[in-house]
């Protein structure tokens, strides 16, 4: 789903596994308790705080305060990252996590293939700058301030705060180069990108996709919201779905060429539009989710580890990744389903040890020898306790 888009060591990290016994880099530790170089302080497991350590951080909740809480939440194809209350954001990826951009002043996330934003309180975005497995956006990141975010493949979208869109980061199809005028939204998929006009009308660009795709062609009529990535699908005012693009994008023909189970997905150019009524949707290179106006969940599309089945019960919002998906609940925490490599560590709190420069590793990867500060202050082993 290319909504709603790391190299700080993809495909390289060491499993972040919570312990009790934490490293302090003579700053303040990961819930603002002060420690010192010369002889560390005890500070409250990360998620707990109190004069015993007995209640939740604000980022934290569950019996033994173990559970991130969640504002705003993103993946790509088989990585996330996510936003918590205090405005501190954890990534994860293939059942790690870790915190690769430093500051607690984050209000949203854009995560996709080999991409990683994050948008401030303030609307300045910070681009990660090692990316995922390819070169990152760190150095093209704009210095505009913007409502909102979309990372598709390769490629950043944004709507700055005058309505514009700027886009940055990959442009082989011109799927980074916007049309003038104001939108009101701004998705990026798979070489092409659409926005919604004020006015409900939907324009896209990118790939010459008459040809091909057809999702540079969508349907007449207004919409609400939009999603893209290899397919594209809108929200009109009357709850109902329609989706464009063909060829290999449409999920039934490509899925069934494929010899993947499906549930069916019987939409745009595949056969018409799903009814609803529906309040919001989310897609992924090979899913569609729909969030019903009773806030539970219906998805289409391959279906080889339950990614067709979400969770029952009451959601605000959904979020795709290859072969998984996860639902933010009224709790503010994630429940998750697909593929259990890709989920089983979401939403986890990490025991974080605090660099010098308010850079946060998690604890186990600190003080075992390895430089993982920039500033190397979890070097000296006489500060791991």
């Amino acid at each position: 789903m290319e909504k709603r888009q790391y190299q700080v060591g993809i495909g390289v990290l060491v499993a972040a596994v919570a312990v009790p016994a934490a490293c302090m880099s003579g700053g303040k530790g990961a819930d603002g308790d002060t420690g010192s170089s010369a002889q560390p302080q005890a500070r409250c497991p990360s998620g707990k705080t109190g004069p015993n350590c007995e209640e939740c951080t604000d980022y934290a909740t569950g019996p033994d305060c173990d559970t991130y809480k969640f504002v705003a939440f993103d993946f790509g194809a088989y990585e996330g990252c996510g936003v918590h209350p205090d405005g501190s954001v954890t990534c994860y990826s293939s059942g790690y996590g870790y915190r690769p951009f430093v500051g607690r002043d984050f209000a949203d996330v854009a995560v996709d293939w080999f991409t990683a934003c994050a948008l401030r309180a303030d609307g300045s975005v910070v681009c990660l700058d090692d990316g995922f497995d390819t070169g990152g956006l760190g150095a093209e990141t704009p210095t505009s301030t913007f409502k909102a975010i979309d990372a598709g493949w390769g490629t950043v979208c944004g709507v700055r705060t005058d309505d514009t869109v700027e886009c940055w980061g990959d442009n082989s199809w011109g799927e980074g180069t916007p049309p003038s005028g104001t939108f009101a939204q701004v998705e990026t998929g798979d070489g092409y990108s659409c926005g919604l006009r004020p006015d409900g009308s939907v324009e896209c660009w990118g790939i010459d996709t008459e040809d091909t795709y057809d999702v540079n062609i969508p349907p007449e009529g207004l919409f609400t919201e939009l999603a893209v990535d290899r397919i594209a699908c809108g929200l009109r005012s009357d709850g109902s779905i329609d989706c464009w693009g063909d060829g290999y994008n449409c999920y039934i023909t490509i899925e069934e060429s494929q010899g993947y189970e499906l549930n069916e997905l019987p939409i745009g150019s595949c056969g018409g539009p799903l009814p609803g009524p529906y309040q919001a949707m989310v897609l992924s290179s090979s899913n569609l989710c729909a969030l019903r106006v009773d806030g539970t969940l219906e998805c289409w599309g391959v279906d080889t580890d339950g990614e067709t089945s979400p969770p029952s019960g009451e959601f605000e919002a959904a979020e795709l990744g290859v072969s998984f998906g996860c639902g933010l609940r009224p709790d503010q925490t994630l429940d998750c389903w697909g593929a259990s490599y890709h989920t089983e560590a979401i939403g986890e709190v990490l025991d974080l040890f605090v660099c010098s420069d308010g850079q946060e590793v998690p604890a186990s990867f600190a003080c075992d020898g390895e430089p993982d500060c920039a500033d190397r202050s979890d070097e000296d082993r006489s500060l791991c306790r």
